[in-house]
């Protein structure tokens, strides 16, 4: 589901920069650096969405296992995971910076305007994900310093958002069984 998620929001903000300034494909789903700490090949003047933390939303995991269904018999099924995404957006222009500056003005004026991705406002939005909600993450210069360096790069401008309620689930049935329709009370008399 990260990945459809991600491709998803990836499809729509190339979209927007088709209409804004003619051009598509300039969003990309990557990390700055490769694992040996080099640069990464193909990144230039490109927009880079990095996967930088994952976090489980435990207030909104539903507590249900029993699942009634139609016919009254009961599936066991574990809850989905609801997880928090952390997307850092890193206009990549190492030879302009106005032009990185001008895409990250248009990255955040995208999720100014369309800010919640529904069934209702994005029609081929993957079903499973029902819902995706991105806000802005504001970082003091501490957090931003230490981001920066557990990535192991130098400080690039760059915007944080959190995307809300992406749902995991895999849907094998743990168990099934009848519902209860009769409590006996054995009393015992003294």
């Amino acid at each position: 589901m990260i990945h459809l998620a991600l491709e998803h929001i990836i499809a729509e903000l190339n979209s927007y920069l088709s209409v804004k300034i003619s051009e598509s494909e300039r969003v990309i789903a990557n990390n700055l650096l490769t694992q040996d700490g080099s640069l990464q090949s193909g990144i230039d003047d490109k927009i880079i969405l990095s996967l930088v933390n994952t976090e489980e939303e435990r207030i909104a995991k539903d507590p249900n296992i029993y699942h009634k269904q139609p016919d009254g018999s009961l599936k066991i099924k574990k809850p989905e995971i609801k997880l928090n995404l952390y997307i850092l957006v890193i206009p990549y222009f190492p030879s302009d910076y106005n032009e990185a500056m001008k895409m990250i003005s248009l990255m955040i004026g995208f999720f100014q305007k369309k800010n919640k991705f529904t069934p209702a406002n994005t029609p081929d939005l993957d079903p499973r994900l029902r819902n995706i909600t991105m806000e802005m993450v504001t970082m003091n210069m501490e957090q931003l310093n230490h981001l920066w360096a557990s990535l192991g790069a130098k400080y690039t401008p760059s915007v944080l958002y959190k995307m809300r309620l992406v749902s995991i689930a895999d849907d094998e049935i743990e168990g099934t069984g009848e519902p209860i329709k009769e409590i006996y009370i054995n009393e015992k008399t003294g």
